[in-house]
């Protein structure tokens, strides 16, 4: 219903629409006053388009990620550059004052840099995968919302894991954290990652080999019966 032609308005929409009270919520990865993407609302009764927040690279970010419900009813994204330090920034949304807030910035040393993904556990904590810094390593990070305190848990080019994470975090019913890792592993191949948010323990369940396909990604699904599936780029 709206079309994203106006460079100020945004362009290079990133991830799937968020519902909120009937309005529809997303974030461009470029485009808007500043270059570096929007937050945008659209109410698909009155078919109105809002942008509610333009990305300033050195303040609030540049190149938003997809946004998440919080319990708290607020909305949180990232975004991959940008920040006091330029490597990306975790963001908070008010979708009743229409008001967003920089939370933390990344900085590669202590945290990561370039976080791609972001979801909530059961622990009301936020997680999410880091991108690849100078020593060839990603990560895994939490944030707190009621600490508001950003953490990283994983360096996981410290470990035999799994690296390059092309796709975001699930939880299943036992609490823990499951990821598909495109490289690394037993095979170089990838691996399905398991992290246990409460122990901060993380193990490779499954080492692809090519027979089962290799370079897996974008994120698993629950299914009816019980079993969750992805799928291989290989």
């Amino acid at each position: 219903k709206a079309r994203l032609e106006d460079a100020e308005n945004g362009k290079q929409p990133s991830g799937e629409l968020l519902e909120v009270d009937g309005k529809f919520y997303g974030t461009t990865q470029s485009g808007g006053a500043f270059a570096n993407g929007v937050l945008f609302e659209y109410d698909r009764v009155t078919q109105e388009y809002v942008v509610k927040h333009h990305f300033i690279n050195a303040l609030t970010g540049s190149s938003p990620s997809a946004l998440v419900k919080a319990g708290n009813g607020l909305l949180y994204g990232v975004t991959r550059s940008g920040g006091e330090h330029d490597n990306g920034t975790l963001f908070e949304f008010d979708p009743e004052t229409g008001t967003l807030a920089k939370k933390q910035d990344f900085e590669e040393a202590t945290t990561g840099r370039g976080p791609v993904s972001l979801m909530q556990a059961s622990n009301d904590k936020l997680y999410g995968f880091s991108m690849e810094d100078e020593a060839g390593h990603y990560g895994l990070f939490e944030y707190d919302i009621a600490g508001d305190a950003l953490t990283q848990r994983l360096n996981l080019g410290a470990m035999s894991v799994g690296i390059y994470p092309r796709g975001g975090l699930m939880e299943a019913e036992n609490g823990k954290l499951y990821g598909l890792m495109s490289d690394g592993g037993v095979n170089d191949l990838g691996t399905l990652l398991e992290f246990d948010p409460a122990s901060g323990n993380a193990e490779s369940k499954f080492d692809f080999d090519g027979t089962n396909g290799s370079r897996p990604r974008g994120n698993l699904v629950l299914a009816a019966n019980g079993k969750y599936y992805g799928t291989t780029y290989d």
